[in-house]
């Protein structure tokens, strides 16, 4: 669930005013840490929205990171 909450939920709740009230009371520990996950209508929303959530873009590879660092200067 972990996982859901860091790369579904959190970005969704930029869209949506009642979800992202649920993630500000689980970052805060306001709430128990299972609320939102137990929360289905909340859970569905956030599904509902991802998406619409921008994708991060793939993190490189070490060997491209040292090959740009290299080539850097």
């Amino acid at each position: 669930m972990a996982l859901f909450l860091r790369l579904t939920a959190y970005p969704a709740s930029a869209r949506d005013a009642r979800l992202i009230r649920a993630v500000a009371r689980r970052v805060n520990a306001l709430d128990p840490p299972d609320a939102l996950a137990r929360d289905e209508a909340l859970v569905a929303r956030a599904l509902e929205l991802a998406d619409e959530v921008p994708q991060a873009p793939p993190v490189p590879t070490r060997e491209a990171l040292l090959d740009l660092v290299a080539n850097a200067g």
